[in-house]
């Protein structure tokens, strides 16, 4: 449940409350036992009918945008599982032992200036019987450091933990390395010790105003072993080439209406990259680049399952326009 759904749960239960004791005062101040000022009553009314609306009111929005989101699911859904089936083509990796998920950066609420990372979307052919309860945000795991630099971030952590599986609470945060334990806290280190083996992180970056802003991240997670062919050039560069395609998709839509269209128009012009913290305009792709033969298998798979034709544009602008030096923190096993 994200944290928009708990917001609203929230909002309707302390409703049903406030109605409840509305009900109550009103009923004792027409029995008249005992006697309670007008202020209190007015009050309690006036409180149940506020968060009755609040609570009403979301719901109608939310039902407004459920086909809506429902479609940009589906579209996001379609193209990270085309991508899946890219990297096991460029890596000989089987399908089943990858996972990919989309995160975005959302306010936390009821704390509106915190951020979480909530997942959107999640392909994996294997089921895995149970989600992780860990709260992600920028700065935590793989992803939240994704999500904190705006930079690629590949890291080995079942290496990088193994020899702290059996450690302790104190342990872990008195010796653990800071890079090690990456925010997290030691219940959910060994909630997750199982879980994962090597983790990619790939930043969904906002580019269209006059400071570039993280969206959230595309997050890939592999087998054991496999950290040098996930962290290689074609997979970091695939990645990086249907990033822009979930920001179009999932960001925010008011100053990302353009992307579409700007894709369909094949406008490789306005091609910016993130590179150390700048932005600089792209420069064409030279046969050979790394990266580009991970990006031609993708578009290979787009064009073959009939994606939309601004989805692929969209992708084959990273052809023409450089893809930025790796910037991938490794943690040595």
């Amino acid at each position: 449940m994200g944290s928009g759904s708990r917001w609203l749960l929230t909002v309707k239960v302390v409703a049903a409350v406030a109605a409840l004791v509305a009900a109550v005062v009103i009923v004792v101040d027409r029995t008249g036992a005992p006697r309670l000022a007008t202020a209190v009553v007015v009050g309690a009314g006036v409180a149940a009918a506020i968060l009755a609306f609040v609570a009403t009111a979301g719901a109608a929005i939310r039902e407004y945008q459920s086909p809506r989101k429902a479609a940009t699911v589906e579209d996001l859904r379609y193209a990270v599982r085309q991508l899946a089936f890219s990297i096991a083509d460029t890596t000989m990796i089987d399908v089943r032992e990858l996972g990919l998920a989309v995160y975005v950066v959302r306010p936390d609420w009821p704390v509106p200036w915190r951020r979480r990372l909530d997942r959107v979307v999640r392909e994996r052919s294997v089921h895995r019987p149970s989600a992780s309860q860990v709260v992600w945000r920028p700065g935590k795991g793989v992803i939240g450091r994704c999500v904190a630099t705006g930079a690629d971030v590949a890291q080995d952590v079942g290496a990088d933990w193994a020899q702290w599986r059996a450690s302790s609470q104190a342990d872990w945060e008195l010796d653990a390395p800071v890079d090690v334990k990456a925010g997290l806290t030691h219940a959910e280190f060994m909630s997750l010790q199982d879980r994962y083996h090597v983790v990619v992180a790939t930043p969904v970056l906002d580019d269209s105003g006059r400071r570039t802003r993280v969206l959230g991240c595309l997050a890939l997670d592999g087998p054991g072993g496999s950290y040098d062919d996930l962290a290689a050039d074609d997979v970091m560069a695939a990645m990086a080439a249907l990033a822009p395609t979930i920001g179009a998709s999932c960001g925010d839509r008011s100053r990302l209406a353009g992307r579409r269209e700007e894709a369909l128009m094949g406008d490789t012009a306005r091609t910016w990259v993130h590179h150390g913290g700048t932005l600089r305009t792209a420069e064409p792709l030279r046969s050979g680049t790394r990266g580009r033969r991970g990006v031609e298998i993708l578009l290979k798979n787009l064009r073959s399952t009939g994606a939309e034709e601004w989805m692929i544009r969209s992708v084959e602008q990273s052809l023409n326009g450089q893809l930025p030096p790796k910037a991938v923190h490794r943690q040595a096993g």
